[in-house]
């Protein structure tokens, strides 16, 4: 079975010295709200979402799951997350690597 891409993300982390994150994270009790990606070892509560769909129409972008992102995205900060949002072929950059790195550990 291939590699999915957040699969491979982790193991980019993995690569270039990152912690590595845990997939599909229930972040809070009582509401099916999962992070595709999160760092849940570290002091920091760093979740990566994988916004897929954005330029085809998909439920990240239509009215109303455009507004229930909105509602987890905003239950999370309250809860003292920080939250990265990320396209598909985001996750294979360098960019995002230093986004995540500069996060995690303050550089």
């Amino acid at each position: 079975m291939p590699l999915t891409a957040a699969d491979r993300f982790i193991l980019l982390c993995e690569q270039y010295g990152l912690p590595k994150p845990v997939k599909e994270w229930q972040f809070f009790s009582g509401r099916r709200w999962r992070f595709d990606l999160a760092w849940i070892e570290t002091q920091h509560r760093l979740a990566l979402e994988i916004e897929g769909g954005a330029f085809t129409q998909g439920r990240h972008t239509r009215g109303a799951g455009f507004v229930k992102d909105l509602e987890k995205y905003n239950a999370a900060v309250l809860l003292g997350w920080r939250v990265l949002r990320v396209l598909p072929r985001q996750l294979e950059s360098t960019a995002t690597l230093h986004l995540v790195r500069g996060c995690l550990l303050g550089v």
